[in-house]
């Protein structure tokens, strides 16, 4: 048993000199809106592809530890956006992600990422309602002017909305000016 863990050890050491996974990693992680970058480096004698695997060994986080997320990534582009697995990207802390030889072999570990966590979304989704100014075209302001409810990210602390959630008349009004200057530079 202990000659075993040597030799995987030495099995991994061996690997782990070539591809680096360079993010996500440390304060480097991951949202849960769609797709997401990783990055790593390599020498000219690594694999040409590899498989993408997602990891926690906290099975409360991530009942099925390993989830392919690529196979036969091409490895001399060094970057690539990664899909969600199947039913959406898991949240929590202790992620890593393995660059496996391929998806037959995940215990053959090229390369492995350093932990990163995976959170929540900050951003307000486009199909939310806003009520802020918005960079546009030639960086003029628009605002959007419907009449829309709060949500959790914007209410009584906005300014620009009352307390029921329509906006005031000085929000209306730059959201107007702002469209106008937007229309102006589009027909110029």
């Amino acid at each position: 048993m202990m000659f075993s863990q040597i030799l995987l050890a030495l099995a991994l050491a061996a690997f782990s000199l070539a591809y680096q996974v360079t993010s996500p990693g440390g304060s480097q992680g991951w949202t849960t809106e769609g797709s997401q970058l990783a990055t790593w480096t390599r020498v000219d004698t690594d694999p040409l592809n590899f498989t993408a695997v997602l990891t926690n060994e906290d099975r409360s986080v991530m009942p099925q530890n390993n989830q392919i997320l690529a196979a036969l990534v091409d490895g001399t582009l060094e970057q690539i956006r990664l899909n969600p697995p199947n039913g959406g990207w898991p949240t929590g802390k202790g992620f890593r992600l393995n660059f496996c030889r391929d998806s037959q072999s995940l215990e053959a570990i090229l390369a492995q990422s350093n932990q990163f966590d995976i959170g929540q979304t900050t951003s307000t989704p486009l199909s939310a309602p806003r009520s802020t100014t918005t960079p546009v075209v030639n960086t003029i302001p628009a605002t959007t002017i419907t009449q829309r409810p709060p949500t959790a990210s914007v209410g009584a602390a906005n300014p620009s909305q009352t307390s029921n959630g329509a906006m005031s008349v000085e929000a209306k009004k730059g959201g107007i000016l702002g469209l106008m200057g937007f229309l102006a530079v589009m027909v110029v």
